[in-house]
């Protein structure tokens, strides 16, 4: 069996009271649905009983006493789920919308069973962004919102940090690098853990680092900039920039604005096609749509919101087709170049990268501890994720966003070509197997949080959350 979890959000811990379970859609019938219900079944009852029996009765690959473990921590964060909404394709194959019963924090399902009862592929993903950079208002996580910890003098927060970040270090929760800055002043900069466990080598904070979806801030910019430039609209359609797009209704339906916003109703490239696929073929931007581009719309665009990776591989064919240039070149050249960062890069997993930090899971494989995570990523990322960096460079991205040299749109609603004159506040995350990423900016305050982390999610959100509970913002 293969699982992949893509966190864009992480889920909080709120008073019981707040973990009634509410009334679910029943779902609909067949093997699919028998098999997710015993999944829900089991994450409720927080039994590890129970939960190691759903295991070994429908998904007994890998180490037991490692999936029984991380089970009960999703139980734990959540509460238990309530279904919001159950899509059947076939016996086989369903799509669940959960809510945490702990929070709104939101997550999609997709099971199918394999002949025999197994689950033959299991994938949790976020409904949603954390933070849509397009949003006037954006909105952090929920555990980010909601500080549960008093702020700290900055002259108090090293130590702090220090201590917090040495216990998830001793028990091998996280392994990374971690910077905090004041405007251009860095308040706290230090990496933790191993960049190679074969080869004992030390993360740094110059350690580049597997970004997953904060890539995607990288790509909103760059449709910003070619707005500014005239050279495309946020109301224009697909059609108009990839007149070969295969799906005909996607292709006139869908504008710039719908893939921005999540609203596109194009699906995930992160499937059984995917899983299935050899990663080496995955190397351009056009080398993902073939696993999603033919495919139906999930709803009409503009009526719904869902999560899309899909649609911003889409946006980085759009930048391709506009600017002449390869997505790679031209944030290389318009982004990354004009903020200085220039340890940043979407490298390939057979390039030679000097310090590039190898990813390491606890998922995907037989037997327990961690292993590398190369076999389940593609051989380059995409306008979606997957690209790498350091914690100093997103800070030169910080300050290139608070000073103008990059900008965002005004509003999600507002003509791209307007551009801000005021930094809305900016939270974005990712994370795959072996790779966790947080980034925020809050404008007012000038802080700037990155925490960057190897192993699997929550590892950097969970952080990242915590020491913003520390972090003396004043004004919110």
């Amino acid at each position: 069996m293969v699982r992949q979890a893509l966190f864009a959000v992480v889920l909080s811990t709120v008073a019981p009271q707040a973990m009634a379970a509410q009334a679910s859609p029943e779902l609909p019938p067949g093997v699919a649905s028998e098999v997710a219900q015993a999944w829900l079944d089991a994450i409720a009852s927080a039994d590890s009983i129970k939960i190691r029996h759903w295991i070994e009765r429908y998904d007994p690959e890998g180490d037991v006493n490692v999936r029984v473990k991380r089970m009960l921590e999703t139980a734990g964060r959540t509460g238990g789920f309530n279904v919001v909404k159950a899509t059947a394709q076939n016996a086989r194959q369903i799509t669940l919308r959960l809510k945490s019963r702990r929070d709104d924090g939101q997550l999609e399902l997709e099971l199918e069973v394999e002949p025999g009862g197994r689950a033959g592929s299991f994938l949790l993903k976020p409904v949603e962004p954390g933070v849509n950079p397009l949003d006037p208002s954006p909105r952090a996580p929920p555990e980010v919102a909601r500080p549960s910890t008093k702020p700290l003098p900055l002259s108090q927060l090293p130590r702090a940090l220090d201590q917090l970040i040495g216990r998830l270090v001793q028990q091998d929760s996280f392994s990374g690098s971690v910077l905090i800055a004041k405007g251009d002043r860095v308040v706290y900069g230090k990496a933790f853990g191993l960049a190679s466990r074969d080869y004992h080598v030390p993360n740094t904070l110059t350690t580049r680092f597997n970004l997953g979806s904060v890539n995607k801030l990288v790509t909103t910019i760059a449709i910003a900039q070619l707005s500014a430039a005239g050279k495309l609209s946020l109301d224009d359609t697909i059609g108009k920039f990839l007149s070969d797009y295969p799906n005909s209704s996607t292709r006139s339906k869908v504008t710039i604005r719908h893939l921005l916003t999540m609203k596109s109703g194009i699906g995930d490239f992160f499937g059984p096609e995917f899983r299935r696929a050899a990663k080496e073929q995955f190397r351009t931007i056009r080398d993902y749509l073939p696993l999603f581009a033919s495919a139906p719309l999930a709803f009409e665009p503009g009526t719904q919101t869902q999560y899309s990776n899909g649609g911003f591989v889409v946006l980085g064919a759009i930048i391709e087709a506009v600017s002449g240039q390869t997505y790679y070149d031209y944030v290389r050249d318009h982004i990354y170049r004009v903020a200085g960062m220039r340890e940043t890069d979407s490298f390939a997993v057979d390039d030679i990268v000097p310090n590039l930090a190898m990813g390491y899971t606890t998922e995907e494989q037989q037997g327990s501890g961690r292993h590398h995570n190369l076999f389940v990523l593609p051989a380059r990322g995409s306008s979606a994720g997957g690209g790498y960096s350091t914690a100093p460079d997103l800070l030169r991205l910080s300050l290139a966003l608070q000073h103008g040299l990059l900008r965002l749109p005004a509003s999600r609603d507002g003509p791209l070509s307007q551009m801000s004159d005021r930094l809305p506040p900016i939270g974005v995350a990712g994370g795959s197997p072996g790779v966790n990423a947080f980034f925020f900016v809050n404008p007012e305050s000038g802080f700037t949080l990155v925490v960057l982390s190897n192993y699997d999610p929550p590892s950097a959100v969970s952080l990242g959350s915590k020491i913003r509970t520390l972090l003396p913002f004043g004004p919110r």
